[in-house]
């Protein structure tokens, strides 16, 4: 329950239904107040030191890769499709189903949607059409990221 919400909630109805004077129920919301406070200014201590340490991770990674690579990838991303990009290059390993491999890389990208638990690719086809390779294929396209 957000802080304002609680205030309001203790000032009428817990006074109310326990018969609490208004200087106890000040002092009762003042120091929770104080403690929410405190948490919040930790929590956001916290994140940011979280996001201090993602950013050495990703820097970290990043350096892995040839300056080449990397501006060849800044590019994609500022003037082309990489959606496009990583389809293309998942058809260059396999052909044909297109629509799977397009699934496959939607499914990927899900995993980094906070408010997702991802999708489930489920290929459907009768036996020796390439199912099992195309979800190898794009598997591969993305193993150096640690999916």
């Amino acid at each position: 329950m957000p802080f304002d919400e609680w205030e309001v909630f203790v000032n009428n109805e817990v006074a109310k239904k326990f018969q609490l004077k208004a200087k106890y129920l000040k002092t009762t919301v003042v120091e929770i107040a104080k403690d929410k406070y405190h948490e919040n200014k930790n929590a956001t201590s916290n994140l940011e030191e979280k996001v201090q340490e993602e950013k050495t991770e990703y820097e970290d990674r990043l350096s892995n890769y040839s300056g080449n690579i990397r501006e060849s990838a800044y590019k994609i991303l500022k003037e082309g499709d990489a959606f496009e990009f990583i389809l293309d290059t998942w058809n260059l390993r396999h052909v044909g189903d297109t629509n799977l491999g397009e699934n496959c890389l939607c499914a990927v990208a899900s995993t980094y949607i906070i408010n997702t638990r991802g999708l489930h690719v489920k290929p459907s086809g009768e036996s020796g059409k390439g199912k099992s390779d195309a979800i190898e294929t794009c598997l591969n396209c993305y193993q150096t990221i640690n999916i």
